[in-house]
C-alpha cells in the first residue's frame, strides 16, 4: 500500500483531519481521558497505566532515563548538530548524526547512507532541507517529494533517520514505531467514536511490521500501511512524518494555554512525542476487547 502524497495547506483543511485535530488535542489538553495499561517486558513489577495524557510524562522511561532527563540528552544532542550544521562542518555533522543513532539505539539502513554523504559532501544540506520538508518548512511537489523519499532517492526516512530530522527541526517528532502505533489506536477510537467504516486516507498511517500495528487486532476494515511493503516503506515514513508533524503543529497552535505544561512549540511537540511514545509500547488489546476501542 502507497500513501497518497499530500500538500501541507491543503491537508490541515481536509474534513477528517480537521476533526481529528480537535479530538486529539481534547485528549492531549486533559479534556478526555484515556485508557492505558501494560507492563513493560523488562520491568514486569512496575505498569504504565494512565488515564489522562499529561500522565505520561510523569511515567515516561528511555534508557533508564525520565523523561526531563532524557530532554537534557536531547537538547545536548540537537545543539551539536545544529551547530556543525550551521558550520557546515561535514565530518561533525556526521559524528553528531551517528551520536543521535546511538542515543535511539536504531542504526539499521542508516549509518552506510550518513558515511556516503558525508564524503560527497551533501549531508548538511541533505539533513537541513529533509528536516525542513518532513516539517512542512519547505513544500516539494509531488514529483519533487517522490524523488527525493521514494527508495532509491537521495533522502531516507526510516526509524532512525527520523531522529536526525526531528531534533534539527523546532517543529517535527521522532516518528518511530512506537509513535506511529499510538497514532494507529488514536485514529482507530476517532473513527469508531464517529461511527466511520473506512479509513480516511488523509489519516493512514505507516505502521511497524510487528505486533504494534493496530489493523491486526481491530474488526473494522482499517487497514494501516505496513513496513512489511519494503518498495514504498520509505516513501510512507515521509508521508507518516509530514502528516503528523503538521497535525501536531495544529494542536498546539490552537490551544490557548502551554501544553503539557511547556510554553514553545518545541517543547510541547517533545513533550507529545514522548507520551504518545509510551503509549504505543504495545497494542491496547484487553480494553479494546472490553470496549471495542483501544485507548477510550
Amino acid at each position: 500500500m502507497r500513501l497518497n502524497y499530500i500538500e501541507p495547506h491543503n491537508f490541515v483543511e481536509n474534513f477528517h483531519v480537521q476533526a481529528f485535530i480537535q479530538f486529539l488535542g481534547e485528549i492531549i489538553n486533559g479534556k478526555r481521558a484515556i485508557n492505558c495499561h501494560y507492563f513493560p517486558k523488562k520491568d514486569k513489577k512496575n505498569a504504565f497505566s494512565i488515564k489522562y495524557f499529561n500522565h505520561g510524562l510523569e511515567q515516561y522511561s528511555w534508557a533508564g532515563q525520565s523523561f526531563m532527563e532524557t530532554q537534557c540528552t536531547i537538547t545536548a544532542l540537537t545543539k551539536k548538530l545544529r551547530d556543525s550544521i550551521v558550520a557546515e562542518n561535514e565530518l561533525f555533522v556526521l559524528q553528531n548524526a551517528l551520536s543521535i543513532l546511538e542515543w535511539g539505539q536504531v542504526y539499521r539502513g542508516c549509518i552506510d547512507w550518513l558515511v556516503i554523504h558525508s564524503q560527497n559532501n551533501q549531508l548538511t544540506n541533505i539533513i537541513s532541507e529533509s528536516s525542513a520538508v518532513l516539517d512542512g518548512s519547505l513544500i516539494k511537489s509531488k514529483d519533487e517529494f517522490t524523488e527525493l523519499f521514494d527508495r532509491g532517492g537521495i533522502y531516507r526516512c526510516n526509524s532512525g533517520t527520523t531522529k536526525i530530522f526531528a531534533l534539527q527541526s523546532q517543529k517535527s517528532i521522532i516518528y518511530d514505531g512506537r509513535v506511529a502505533c499510538a497514532i494507529g489506536m488514536l485514529v482507530h477510537d476517532y473513527l469508531i467514536e464517529n461511527a466511520i467504516n473506512h479509513l480516511p486516507a488523509d489519516l493512514n498511517f505507516l505502521m511497524d511490521a510487528s505486533q504494534r500495528n493496530t489493523s491486526k487486532y481491530t474488526s473494522k476494515p482499517y487497514q494501516y500501511a505496513s513496513k512489511t511493503d519494503s518498495e514504498n516503506a520509505l516513501f510512507n515514513q515521509a508521508i507518516s512524518s509530514l502528516k503528523i508533524n503538521l497535525i501536531l503543529q495544529s494542536v498546539v497552535k490552537l490551544t490557548e494555554d502551554d501544553v503539557l505544561g511547556f510554553a514553545s512549540t518545541q517543547e510541547q511537540l517533545r513533550a507529545i512525542e514522548a507520551v504518545l511514545f509510551m503509549i504505543g509500547y504495545e497494542v491496547n488489546k484487553n480494553h479494546y476487547e472490553k470496549t471495542g476501542k483501544f485507548l477510550l
